[in-house]
């Protein structure tokens, strides 16, 4: 699975790449640079943070996730230490919200996404 993960704290990322190792993930720590990935590649997953260190509070997350959702059918999931209410992330077209530290529940929801994926692509 083609993954955009998208994390300031570089510790947070690095545990993220070794925890999805066996999946093709492409590493952004800003939202400039997942902007950049996302102009020029298609995700079977995005997994961001809100709260990006771009001096703009979640204001970086939120723009990865629309700029995302407007392009393309990608499943988005928001693994964050801050949240926004489940109706807003329902509005912005998140599919999952999961709080940090639980990686254990980020894993299983990747793993469900991919069990879908395959799922679909079996049926077609």
């Amino acid at each position: 699975m083609k993954i955009l993960i998208v994390e300031d704290s570089q510790d947070m990322l690095d545990t993220l790449l070794d925890h999805f190792q066996h999946h093709h993930c492409f590493p952004a720590s800003s939202s400039e640079q997942a902007s950049i990935l996302a102009g020029k590649n298609r995700f079977d997953l995005v997994i961001t943070d809100l709260n990006l260190s771009n001096g703009n509070s979640m204001g970086g997350g939120i723009r990865i996730i629309s700029e995302v959702r407007s392009k393309h059918d990608t499943a988005i999931f928001v693994y964050s230490g801050e949240m926004l209410p489940d109706t807003m992330l329902k509005e912005l077209g998140v599919n999952r919200s999961i709080a940090k530290p639980n990686i254990l529940e980020l894993s299983r929801a990747v793993s469900n996404l991919q069990l879908h994926i395959t799922r679909n692509a079996l049926a077609s």
